[in-house]
């Protein structure tokens, strides 16, 4: 029979990761849509409102995932 003690559990490293990989993806697009109608704040702070949404977003996940 096999044995599941090896099976590989998610950390919250992934999680972050995760969210901050999507976040960047997000935050890069909102970015591009400032620079379409020449909005500077949206230009300069969308990837760091992806970054943190992202990061928070993770570690949420992670959170709910783990608190059975």
């Amino acid at each position: 029979m096999a044995d599941h003690n090896n099976e590989k559990k998610s950390t919250l490293a992934n999680y972050l990761v995760y969210g901050m990989t999507f976040g960047l993806l997000g935050g890069s697009i909102l970015s591009t849509i400032g620079f379409m109608f020449e909005i500077v704040f949206i230009q300069i702070a969308g990837v760091g409102i992806g970054f943190s949404l992202g990061m928070t977003v993770g570690a949420l996940l992670y959170y709910f995932e783990n608190s059975k």
